[in-house]
């Protein structure tokens, strides 16, 4: 009977290293520019990457504050509209 429960316990642990493997990374790019004047810009890249995937998943966003007499024109716009983050000014607490 030791010798059953043996395989079992082995294969149940390369089956937990198997899928702890597969959640992937972020490598994500973050820069900021401001002006006196008001303006105010951010362009992220966020790559994602995994086993699973045969080839990376880059996105791409652009927030830009221009002020103007009318009011500032502001833009936000991400490559892929199902993504988004939030940045919470100089934080170090910014989070996808």
């Amino acid at each position: 009977m030791r010798f059953a429960i043996l395989p079992l316990v082995t294969l149940a642990s390369a089956a937990a290293v198997q899928r702890a493997a597969d959640y992937g990374s972020w490598a994500v790019t973050l820069s900021i520019s401001s002006a006196a004047n008001g303006f105010q810009s951010r362009d992220l890249t966020a790559v994602y990457t995994s086993a699973d995937l045969a080839a990376p998943v880059t996105v791409t966003c652009a927030y830009k504050n221009i002020p103007g007499d009318g009011g500032p024109t502001v833009t936000d716009e991400c490559s892929d509209a199902s993504f988004s983050y939030y940045y919470f000014g100089d934080s170090e607490y910014s989070t996808l």
